[in-house]
């Protein structure tokens, strides 16, 4: 079997050349050397993918580079190769910083950390930076709105349209999104021109933040920090979503939302979190006495059919078959 040869050229030539080892040691960055160390160990484990992880990450004298290399490769197309985008992406992920200042290689090791914390199937954070589209697709998004910002508004709305067509997630250059996202499966992921996402929101694949198409100017959803919005949920106008407050698979919310609640349903409503449980305390509506004869087999489901669900149900007398009067057998005419 032919040993598998090094690329004769990269796309990495473009980067400052500098030694495997020669990211930045004055400033100590975890989640780098996290990432190389995983990436060595996949190199044992698969021989294959050597070439392409030495190209992609030990290569690379930081996060910021080999994000470059693998945004510039994403999103190769519009007669640009991955030789002209490299030197935009690691520029803008060097350089450039959100509204509020932090640099944008930064936010991309705190989105790293937090798709690493919050979904159960990433195994590593190198995992993340090399198949992730959510991750990648998000950084990418944090590069054309930097470059918005800087009215360069063509070449931000290049990479939107790329994003869009390889990740299949639209996220408007305009839309202002916080860091440490994670943004799971980001198939069908759509994000509105002026929304805005706060800190350490999670968003599951088929989210929407939309406008009506009632309205012009400031028309789409307003979502605080550690928000949770379940899959092919809608949030529609010019809403706010409070802190903390989570939002249900399938549902469609189109009046804003409290913090630390949960709201499902179409439209949604109010199900749980602290504001549910202090609305049905004040003004909880008297229960009608209902009477339901439930089969003892549905009685004892759960709790090894020791469970006591007059107390889960005060309102609901439950009467098993076990308990109920039987109906005197007709006499017989002979």
């Amino acid at each position: 079997m032919a040993a598998v040869k090094e690329p004769t050229s990269s796309v990495s030539e473009n980067l400052p050349s500098m030694s495997n080892e020669s990211h930045d040691m004055a400033r100590p960055d975890p989640v780098w050397a996290a990432i190389r160390a995983e990436v060595k160990q996949e190199c044992k484990r698969e021989p294959l993918l050597t070439p392409k992880l030495h190209t992609a990450v030990l290569s690379q004298r930081n996060l910021e580079g080999s994000l470059a290399y693998m945004l510039a490769n994403m999103l190769t197309g519009f007669s640009l190769s991955p030789a002209q985008y490299i030197p935009m992406f690691y520029d803008a992920m060097e350089n450039g910083t959100c509204e509020r200042g932090l640099k944008l290689g930064e936010i991309a090791r705190k989105d790293l950390i937090a798709v690493k914390e919050r979904d159960p199937a990433c195994p590593s954070y190198s995992h993340a930076l090399l198949f992730f589209k959510g991750f990648l697709g998000l950084q990418a998004h944090r590069v054309s709105h930097w470059m918005w910002r800087n009215d360069r508004k063509m070449l931000a709305s290049l990479i939107q349209s790329r994003v869009s067509l390889v990740c299949g997630m639209d996220l408007h250059p305009a839309a202002k999104i916080g860091y440490g996202l994670m943004i799971d499966h980001a198939t069908g992921i759509v994000i509105g021109e002026t929304a805005v996402l706060g800190d350490g929101c999670s968003l599951l694949h088929g989210v929407t933040l939309g406008g009506t198409g009632k309205e012009n100017g400031d028309r789409h959803p307003k979502i605080g920090s550690n928000v949770t919005v379940g899959a092919m949920a809608t949030i529609l106008g010019n809403i706010t979503v409070g802190d903390g407050s989570k939002v249900a698979a399938c549902s469609v919310v189109v009046k804003p939302v409290p913090a630390g609640v949960t709201v499902a349903g179409v439209p949604a409503k109010v199900v749980g979190g602290e504001k549910a449980k202090l609305l049905s305390a004040t003004s909880a509506p008297a229960q009608p006495s209902i009477k339901l004869e439930t089969p003892q087999a549905e009685v004892q489901r759960g709790n090894g059919g020791s469970r006591d669900w007059s107390r889960s149900f005060p309102e609901v007398q439950v009467m098993s078959t076990s308990s109920r009067k039987k109906s005197p057998e007709p006499r017989s005419k002979l």
